[in-house]
């Protein structure tokens, strides 16, 4: 095949995933409008006012959750020569991207910016996707009782059975043997070397870092919490359920690929699971304001990286 062949079939493949991203946006999109339409005339009506205090509050366990992760990043990459004050400000760098469609643009930025730091590409390529995985299933981890809960109250009992062997299937997949040979089946789709035996972490270190992501999850969960309490009141019992709702949508946006930084997919998933506990229009109104809320939070980091480059260059 020719270097033409080749670049025409690149082209037909990134045509495709452009219809494919196209078409999975606008129909979650119009799920969403449609939603918001039909109960239009309750969310024009509803008024509200922001308790300031629980809002700031949302936005210093928000950055608590995003340190976090910045220091089980440091420990999953394991490299003693670079400080925590760099990974913190690669990771801010890296958060940037999850703005682009896909997850490469994330694992890429950290990288290549660890490269300048004389870290090995496939030694930081390896943390970043012991990184995703362990976000995921964490999230479903958290998540697990309360959709068991969910289809045990609507009587799905099909459902609960389903939900059961998922859970095996989780507990199967954290195995050492399984979950090492997984992460070389995704190296080799992308085109990557397979993983050493030496480099792979084993089963209590998976069951650690697992149990800290987790931790990390629940405290993302509690920025969210504090982000309703600014907006509605909500009895305290309800408090895991929002924790839940939250990580939740966000781990279903990470698994849309097509949607950047979960675009409408969380919203939408969202708005549907805080119907179980709050009314049906100030569930969509917490759920579009908490994306605008998600987003001056991260642009708060993308600041922090505006500020830590100023200083580079005056150095």
């Amino acid at each position: 095949m020719n270097e033409s062949e080749n670049n025409m079939k690149k082209n037909i493949v990134n045509i495709i995933k452009n219809i494919i991203f196209f078409l999975f946006l606008t129909g979650i999109l119009y799920f969403f409008s449609k939603t918001i339409y039909i109960n239009y005339d309750k969310i024009k009506d509803f008024e509200f006012h922001f308790n300031l205090p629980y809002l700031f509050l949302s936005v210093i366990v928000y950055f608590l959750f995003f340190l976090s992760l910045s220091v089980l990043w440091k420990y999953l990459l394991g490299e003693k020569k670079i400080s925590f004050r760099e990974i913190f400000y690669i990771n801010s760098v890296s958060w940037i991207s999850k703005y682009l469609p896909g997850k490469v643009a994330i694992i890429l930025t950290k990288v290549l910016s660890l490269s300048e730091k004389w870290i090995p590409k496939r030694t930081s390529f390896i943390s970043c996707i012991y990184e995703q995985i362990f976000q995921i299933i964490a999230s479903f981890l958290i998540s697990f009782p309360f959709i068991i809960y969910y289809f045990l109250w609507t009587q799905n009992s099909s459902y609960v059975l389903l939900s059961w062997i998922f859970f095996l299937w989780f507990i199967v997949s954290i195995h050492p043997f399984v979950f090492n040979n997984a992460l070389n089946i995704l190296l080799k789709i992308l085109k990557k070397e397979p993983v050493e035996k030496k480099q792979f972490l084993w089963i209590f270190a998976i069951i650690k870092y697992i149990f800290w992501y987790s931790l990390s999850m629940i405290v993302k969960g509690l920025s969210f919490v504090f982000l309703v309490f600014s907006i509605t009141n909500v009895w305290i019992w309800d408090i895991p359920f929002l924790i839940f709702a939250w990580v939740f949508a966000g781990v279903v946006g990470i698994v849309s690929v097509f949607a950047p930084n979960g675009l409408w997919v969380r919203e939408w998933v969202l708005a549907f699971l805080l119907q179980f506990i709050l009314p049906v229009e100030i569930s969509i109104i917490i759920s579009i304001l908490s994306r605008l809320w998600s987003t001056i939070c991260d642009g708060l980091i993308w600041l922090y990286v505006g500020i830590e480059k100023l200083k580079i260059k005056k150095l």
